[in-house]
């Protein structure tokens, strides 16, 4: 589990693992790749679920609470997950008597009470499914959906949303979007037209499009967290060097009465009236001048702070959070999990940062006429160099993705190796491997090497790498 409330169910014999959320902010659920999980956050669900066999799973259609049968020799346990809006909760109900054994948010419910017999939620009035459902249900359950028939139709149209409906339960193309500004904007099982203008990535499963948008709406949170901390923590300490004034002002008031100061005693001296902390041994004259030293450096401090603070409402992130540094007021978009360079004569190429992104980088971004680069006999980087139909890609081109490939593999430490290329149409999947691996049915050999002088860490020569910073330069427009 994590501090969103989200917790995994890891399936020992599977690569996949479901994760489920029923937090209000982020209602999801998805499956997501097994080796990613967390295996030392134990959440309170594993004392009743641990070592039991998934049997089956039930949800009614168009509802918002899912059910999941577990089993072993000796126990039967219900999962219940109600994606209820702010009410969401699980819990996990023992089978035979219906009793309650655990709540994910024991103070969320009223009706999820531990010890308590578990009372299934009544049943929504409608589904999107219904041939007749409310266009203003549609509106608020699936807006973007209840747009694109508005946009395909002129208005709200049943039979043009039932077939987008029966479209995006058989031939899916799961995309993620993206607005103006490069923040995740929404996810969607199809291609939707209204959206056409909008900056969107391409993804093999719908899961994979559900954990990016949250992953990215997650590092945005952090980002905005930080940034809320920073922006505290230097108003706290202006506050504290409100006062810095009064030290010019003992500084000046003992240089006109240094004939009439009286020194109370070793660390206190009376200035007209005013009592002065000072340094043992310390003369007045010495107090002033430190006093207006101090007010100086003060004042800096002070200049510094405030000018820190105008650059957090100056200068903005893409989710509209203030920036803790530098003055540029572009607009700035979180990376994905890959790489991007550009070679020699500005060939875009793609480099994979893991099993999942090097799925994304080959079968979500490539086309079946780009280049696939990929070293020959080792683990490493699946890297594409994205081309035109029919385009011939110059030689110094060809050698500078070989060498990114060789750079992200495990033969980089050697500086020298064999890279495979070929085009992204003559590569398959592997059904049944782990993510990342494939055959290649067809395939050109290229001796590669590194020269340890003109390539970066990136392994691309440093005048032309680029990391993938933006979202917007990786996907499609």
């Amino acid at each position: 589990f994590d501090a969103d409330g989200c917790f995994v169910i890891d399936f020992s014999r599977s690569q996949v693992a479901l994760k489920i959320c029923p937090t209000p902010q982020a209602l999801r659920l998805h499956l997501l790749e097994s080796e990613t999980v967390d295996r030392e956050a134990v959440h309170k669900f594993s004392d009743f679920l641990n070592g039991l066999i998934l049997r089956g799973i039930k949800l009614k259609s168009g509802d918002r609470v899912i059910y999941f049968k577990f089993t072993s020799q000796t126990a039967e346990r219900i999962l219940a997950v109600e994606l209820t809006g702010k009410h969401a909760n699980a819990c996990v109900i023992d089978a035979k008597t219906g009793y309650i054994l655990a709540v994910a948010f024991e103070k969320r419910s009223r009706r999820l009470k531990v010890g308590a017999k578990y009372k299934p939620l009544m049943p929504r009035s409608q589904s999107i499914f219904d041939q007749d459902v409310d266009p203003e249900y549609v509106k608020l359950a699936l807006p973007h959906f209840h747009r694109e028939v508005v946009f395909r139709c002129g208005k709200f149209d049943h039979s043009e949303f039932q077939r987008l409906i029966e479209k995006a339960t058989k031939e899916t193309n799961p995309t993620l979007y993206f607005d103006p500004d490069g923040r995740p904007l929404c996810f969607s099982p199809i291609e939707l037209s209204h959206l056409g203008d909008l900056r969107s990535c391409n993804f093999e499963t719908y899961s994979e499009a559900v954990a990016s948008y949250f992953e990215l709406l997650s590092r945005k949170s952090k980002k905005v967290d930080e940034r809320e901390k920073i922006r505290r923590r230097l108003l706290d300490e202006l506050k504290k060097l409100s006062d810095f004034e009064r030290y010019r002002r003992w500084g000046e008031l003992i240089l006109a009465n240094l004939n009439t100061i009286k020194r109370i005693d070793a660390e206190t001296i009376e200035v007209a009236g005013e009592r002065i902390k000072v340094k043992p041994n310390e003369s007045p004259t010495e107090a002033a001048e430190r006093f207006f030293k101090l007010f100086k450096k003060l004042k800096r401090g002070i200049e510094k702070i405030k000018e820190r603070l105008r650059e957090l409402d100056e200068s903005k992130e893409s989710l509209g959070v203030q920036k803790v540094t530098g003055k540029s007021k572009g607009k700035e978009t979180e990376s994905l999990p890959y790489l991007e360079f550009r070679s020699p004569n500005g060939f875009k190429v793609l480099v994979g940062k893991s099993a999942r992104s090097n799925e994304i980088v080959t079968f979500g971004l490539a086309n079946e006429h780009d280049l696939f680069f990929h070293a020959k006999d080792v683990p490493g980087a699946h890297v594409v160099l994205k081309r035109a139909r029919g385009v011939e890609v110059p030689d110094e081109d060809i050698q500078f993705a070989a060498q990114l490939a060789l750079a992200h593999s495990k033969a980089s430490k050697d500086r020298k190796g064999l890279v495979l290329m070929t085009e992204r149409r003559f590569i398959q999947k592997m059904k049944g491997a782990p993510p990342g691996t494939v055959k290649i049915l067809k395939e050109t050999v290229l001796h590669v090497r590194l020269d340890r002088k003109n390539h970066d860490e990136q392994g691309a020569p440093k005048s032309n790498s680029k990391k993938a910073d933006q979202l917007q330069n990786t996907c499609k427009n």
